[in-house]
């Protein structure tokens, strides 16, 4: 996409009152936004699986978490995905990875790169 056409969405990983989302509600709210946008800003604290099977080469989407990413950031990526974790990422990060970018700029565990593949 084109500067003009770039569009960002911020996704919160907590409701409201300050809530921790859920996995798989705070995944069906980065899907939705995915499908709208090339450029998403999670705020993520300790969710799962961010970036399952998200990417598409003729549309590439860019994915930057801010806060500490759960198991598995960046599993079953795509070409055309860039994911960046800038706070701590956990185990397995890259599981299953079949061509998405991932960059971690924070701090890792001993078994971050466990399963990274790609």
């Amino acid at each position: 996409m084109s500067e003009e056409s770039s569009k960002t969405i911020t996704i919160h990983g907590r409701d409201a009152a300050g809530h921790r989302l859920t996995s798989k509600i705070f995944e069906e709210q980065v899907r939705t936004a995915a499908a709208a946008a090339d450029h998403l800003l999670l705020e993520s604290f300790g969710q799962h699986n961010i970036g399952l099977r998200l990417g598409n080469p003729q549309a590439p989407l860019t994915i930057e978490a801010s806060g500490p990413v759960g198991q598995r950031f960046g599993c079953m990526g795509q070409p055309g995905a860039t994911l960046i974790c800038k706070g701590s990422a956990s185990d397995d990060v890259g599981y299953l990875n079949i061509g998405a970018d991932i960059i971690i700029r924070g701090d890792t565990t001993n078994g971050t790169a466990n399963a990274m593949a790609g």
